[in-house]
């Protein structure tokens, strides 16, 4: 039930919607919106030590479905998975906007 919301595109409107799969929440933000902030706004806590610089992996989240719908890997991202800190399918939420419909979970919730 959870990917029925990757149905509808709302990207043509300028919102996207972000579900939090394992806390029941979702919420539509504006394209462009960093998924930490999407998180927070749905009423979320997320981790953060480095000041949204990539380099803790706090605020990693993985990503369920629509991959597609994020911004491309940050030079801080490829270097933490260099780093082996953060797994291929999971994204720094600090890094990531969301450009589409995506369903993520964390392993803090």
């Amino acid at each position: 039930m959870d990917s029925l919301f990757l149905d509808v595109d709302l990207s043509s409107s300028g919102t996207c919607r972000v579900s939090f799969s394992g806390t029941g929440k979702s919420i539509v933000v504006p394209y462009g919106t960093y998924l930490i902030d999407a998180a927070r706004e749905a009423g979320l806590e997320v981790p953060q030590q480095c000041g949204r610089m990539a380099i803790c992996s706090w605020c990693s989240m993985e990503v369920l479905e629509g991959e597609s719908n994020l911004s491309e890997l940050s030079d801080g991202e490829r270097r933490l998975i260099d780093w082996e800190k953060l797994a291929e399918t999971e994204r720094t939420s600090c890094q990531t906007e969301v450009l589409g419909n995506v369903r993520v979970t964390a392993r803090y919730w």
